[in-house]
């Protein structure tokens, strides 16, 4: 996923605890979130920002995409709305820390302090695709001819029929 710059200067001089809230619409366009898995339209949120000692803690509240996913089944691309996701909190800092600076941590995510702006497009990428069912299977005549039944998410639903 590109960049996704939040300005956040006035946090990166605010006291400790301090929580500041920035509302952000991306533009409508496709973006590749995985192998078989990209999100059309607008993706929209609030990021609220905390400021801590050497850091930033951010997370983001009431995120909303919509993703394209293949059924499992049928491999027809269906369109997912994702509403309200909250996401998980992450720190951004501004100098990494030696123990963070490893292989164990591929992922640490970094303030520029010379433009003041943090990057949440990762931090999106990773929570949208943790927001999305495990299997998605679309409603519908499939190829193999077997129409999808509403089972409530019962991953055992049927098998009493399967097992004659």
């Amino acid at each position: 996923m590109e960049e996704i710059l939040l300005h956040v200067e006035d946090m990166l001089v605010a006291e400790v605890g301090i929580v500041s809230c920035i509302e952000f619409d991306l533009p409508a366009q496709s973006r590749d979130l995985a192998a078989d898995v990209s999100t059309i339209g607008v993706i929209s949120g609030v990021a609220v920002i905390t400021s801590l000692e050497k850091e930033l803690s951010v997370y983001v509240e009431s995120l909303v995409a919509t993703v394209q996913l293949p059924c499992l089944r049928c491999d027809k691309i269906a369109d997912v709305l994702l509403e309200g996701v909250k996401t998980g909190e992450r720190q951004f800092f501004m100098r990494i820390p030696s123990e963070l600076l490893s292989e164990d941590f591929p992922e640490v995510f970094r303030i520029n302090r010379s433009e003041a702006t943090i990057d949440i497009g990762e931090m999106l990428r990773q929570e949208i695709l943790l927001a999305l069912p495990s299997q998605y299977q679309c409603s519908g005549v499939h190829v193999d001819g077997q129409e999808d039944v509403d089972d409530g998410h019962n991953p055992f639903a049927g098998l009493k029929e399967m097992l004659g």
